[in-house]
């Protein structure tokens, strides 16, 4: 898990300057479409288009921010850190593999959810930030699974959802992971991730 990813006041102004919902669009993702039709996931991905739609603030803030986490700095961290999930799946070539930061911030409203699943082969690294605005929404965290064959899944661990945490993990064949739907009661899930996709 990680801790304190950012100072208080960085944290603080994310907490102030969240874009409103129109500047988000729909992922349409099965697991988060609701049965009247709408989507129960949003994102922001830092597009011009997105950034033209905040405030003189927030779009001088989010600029920042989505410059910052596409840093190559930021990604060889992330690259030393899972050295061993990223060296079980690509052996010695897990310092030569190229991947292209696509960070996003992630509202989930009330209906969301997602099967246990160890994403796409496209992805290599996996980033979330958690962005609560206080401990009230700890249920709503991330669970890790381990599989084996002819006996489902195991829940390993469920992060907790609390302010200026996250997690990061190597994609591969054993990065089992979900999300328990959320709750009218849950209010609104928001977070922010790096996808570090595999550069084709």
């Amino acid at each position: 898990m990680l801790h304190c990813l950012f100072t208080d006041e960085i944290y603080e102004k994310m907490q102030m300057l969240l874009p409103p919902d129109a500047a988000y669009h729909e992922l349409r993702h099965p697991d988060a479409i609701q049965p009247d039709g709408s989507c129960a996931r949003l994102e922001f991905c830092f597009s011009q288009r997105e950034l033209d739609q905040l405030n003189r603030e927030q779009k001088g803030f989010w600029e920042t921010v989505g410059k910052a986490l596409r840093s190559p700095r930021l990604a060889q961290a992330f690259r030393e850190a899972l050295r061993p999930g990223l060296e079980r799946r690509f052996k010695e070539r897990w310092r030569e593999v190229e991947v292209e930061p696509m960070p996003r911030l992630v509202r989930d409203l009330c209906g969301y959810k997602i099967r246990i699943h160890p994403d796409i082969s496209q992805k290599a690294i996996t980033v979330q930030f958690y962005l609560p605005p206080d401990d009230s929404q700890r249920h709503l965290g991330t669970s890790f699974y381990s599989r084996e064959t002819g006996k489902g899944f195991t829940k390993v661990k469920q992060m907790s959802f609390l302010p200026n945490t996250g997690y990061a993990f190597a994609v591969g064949d054993n990065s089992w992971h979900g999300v328990d739907q959320v709750s009218g009661g849950d209010g609104i899930r928001n977070s922010l991730m790096i996808i570090y996709y595999l550069k084709q």
